[in-house]
């Protein structure tokens, strides 16, 4: 029962873990008078909200197309060092620091006024990101070229109205959604969407007030979704927490391998039916195959970015992709402990 589930939590990690936010349209914005930074973001992906980075009392960031995590991960402790958006930009689209930077876009605002944006020229059409005053839009894989200057257009309009920063987020997203959202989407606009607000006093990578909505059904716009959940909370701290990168690796990694231990440790105790060098054997493989697992779907996942004209036309398929290679991988694993047992067997009946 127990290598049963293992696959489906395996996949499950995998999808939100490695997914790369190839078609977004996201803003990012501050306001100086309450200290506030937020972004808002959607995508035809399984887990946009990987995009963002929150520098609370500093500024705010987001790491999309090919969304380097290493660059969002530095870009969020530069500006917690009081680094400017430029020269945040500069290091992190270094040919040292990132040889694929042409496949990134990045925005970047801090609360002392600056900000930056970048789009490299190897993302998809349409691609493009503005900037205004304490606030920058960026898009690709957009469904209009005019897509991003409507989201602008909405923050400003609703930023002049008064409005607090989280209602001008959300309502520049709807913007995009009602301009075409992502263009692989069709009357959806997007799979996955968010809405983060940091207050001055919030730990990195924490907003006090946050929304985030998972994958919906097919033709459910995650956006209209988010405005519905916001109506219900907009009155109130509704605090979410990005895990920190060790967190990850943690739940990927480690768990899988404390499991292995648990479930061959009490074999080995019991060894009176079966001969030690079976059970350290059994104990390796049920220990090290989800690391292994990890490792291959990993490279899988990396790799989608040499194929991303497929990727982008038939996205549905890498979800299917992976479960199918996560199932074979364990059936595999299933096959061998079978083996290895049957030959334990056999040893034993010859021996009698």
């Amino acid at each position: 029962m127990k290598w049963k589930v293992m696959p489906i939590i395996m996949i499950v990690l995998m999808l939100l873990s490695s997914t790369r936010a190839y078609a977004t349209w996201s803003i990012v914005a501050v306001d100086p008078v309450t200290g506030e930074v937020g972004s808002a973001g959607a995508s035809y992906t399984p887990a946009v909200w990987v995009i963002v980075g929150l520098a609370p009392g500093h500024g705010v960031m987001v790491a999309q197309a090919e969304t380097n995590e290493a660059a969002r991960v530095q870009g969020v402790k530069m500006l917690m060092e009081g680094v400017a958006p430029q020269a945040i930009i500069d290091e992190i689209t270094s040919e040292d620091f990132d040889p694929r930077a042409a496949y990134q876009q990045y925005g970047i605002v801090s609360l002392d006024g600056e900000k930056a944006a970048y789009t490299g020229n190897a993302c998809t059409e349409w691609a493009v990101h503005r900037t205004d005053e304490n606030v920058t839009v960026q898009g690709n894989i957009l469904a209009d070229k005019e897509e991003v200057d409507k989201v602008m257009e909405a923050f400003q309009k609703a930023k002049d109205q008064g409005l607090p920063l989280k209602e001008c987020l959300l309502k520049a997203l709807e913007a995009g959604a009602s301009a075409g959202g992502d263009a692989r989407a069709g009357d959806a606009k997007a799979m996955t969407a968010y809405l983060v607000v940091s207050k001055p006093s919030d730990e990195p990578n924490t907003a006090s007030f946050g929304i985030i909505i998972p994958p919906q059904k097919k033709g459910i716009n995650p956006v209209e979704t988010l405005r519905t959940r916001y109506e219900l909370l907009k009155g109130q701290d509704h605090l979410v927490k990005f895990p920190k990168m060790n967190m990850v690796w943690l739940i990927f990694v480690g768990i899988p391998v404390m499991v292995g231990l648990l479930i061959s440790v009490p074999l080995l105790i019991c060894r009176s039916t079966v001969s030690r060098k079976y059970l350290l054997r059994n104990a390796v493989i049920t220990t090290f195959a989800p690391v292994v697992n990890y490792g291959i779907l990993l490279m899988i996942a990396r790799m989608m970015h040499w194929i991303i004209p497929f990727y982008g036309m038939y996205s549905w398929m890498v979800p299917v992709a992976i479960a199918i290679i996560s199932l074979i991988f364990h059936s595999s694993i299933q096959l061998v402990k079978y083996m290895l047992c049957r030959r334990y067997r056999s040893g034993n009946k010859l021996n009698n």
